[in-house]
């Protein structure tokens, strides 16, 4: 099924009034029916010194959009027998999830934020040097402050746990597993999890506000999120096009283009346990 032309000149003002309301330097945007990509447009500039125009080939940093894709990967692993989502984490994990509770995170726990860790933000470094690895960084973070199942707190650090559990499982790094296993299959050919050249080239200008909407614009220098390879949790590069693959597999359960990258059960749900 198609979109309608009048509601895409409504979706059109409805943006630009917001980029305006708000003083949003720029915007992408894509809309997805069960099949295909179905319209996309930038709006504004992906940078303002530089006049750069936003277009559906924009490349922005997903922050916890990031969750869902590595998701994927990971329950591949699980299909291949790796692990139970039942299965206490600390059975897998080199590096143990500290707590004084009887009973243990489990690995579903680690996907829907029932694990009994804190919130946590991972920190940011502008030298790579001072970036963690993941191992380092769950040993530092990875403590329950309430039994398991209790109470929902939306956790990075559970996907911290996941990327480092991925490598364990597969002997490389989180990031190469799904670049090769997920983003290759779903098309995803401008998405990455480190600003490599190619992603640098077409990567959106970040900025910040110190206040209101009426404060100018702060360009945000590049950073490492937290570890090498980057936190799982939020450092996915992509554009609304790739994305737009990504929701069209999961529209279809896990199909992309007759080529099954998650078995249905799994595929057409990962978006809403997030």
């Amino acid at each position: 099924m198609g979109v309608s032309q009048s509601n895409l000149k409504s979706l059109e003002r409805f943006i630009s009034a917001e980029l305006e309301s708000r003083r949003h330097p720029g915007s992408s945007v894509s809309v997805v029916t069960r099949d295909e990509v179905a319209w996309s447009k930038g709006f504004g500039k992906a940078d303002v010194k530089k006049g750069t125009p936003a277009t559906p080939d924009t490349i922005y940093g997903c922050a916890s959009v990031t969750k869902p894709v590595v998701t994927f990967g990971f329950l591949q692993l699980m299909e291949k027998g790796k692990f139970s989502l039942d299965d206490p984490v600390n059975d897998h994990l080199d590096v143990k999830i500290k707590t004084d509770y009887e009973e243990e995170p489990v690995m579903r726990d680690l996907l829907t934020h029932y694990t009994g860790m804190p919130t946590r933000v991972p920190p940011l470094f502008h030298d790579r040097k001072e970036a963690l690895t993941l191992r380092e960084y769950i040993a530092a973070a990875a403590r329950t402050v309430r039994p398991r199942g209790e109470a929902w707190a939306y956790c990075n650090t559970g996907f911290a746990i996941i990327g480092h559990l991925m490598e364990l499982f597969t002997g490389e790094p989180y990031d190469a597993y799904v670049e090769e296993n997920v983003l290759k299959p779903l098309e995803m050919h401008s998405s990455a999890f480190d600003q490599t050249p190619a992603i640098m080239k077409g990567l959106a200008r970040g900025y910040k506000r110190a206040g209101g909407h009426d404060k100018p614009l702060i360009p945000n220098e590049p950073y490492v999120l937290g570890t090498l390879p980057q936190d799982p949790a939020g450092s996915l590069y992509s554009t609304v096009m790739d994305l737009g693959n990504f929701v069209i597999a999961n529209l279809n359960g896990g199909m992309f283009m007759g080529r099954r990258i998650l078995r249905e059960e799994r595929g057409c749900r990962v978006l809403h346990c997030l």
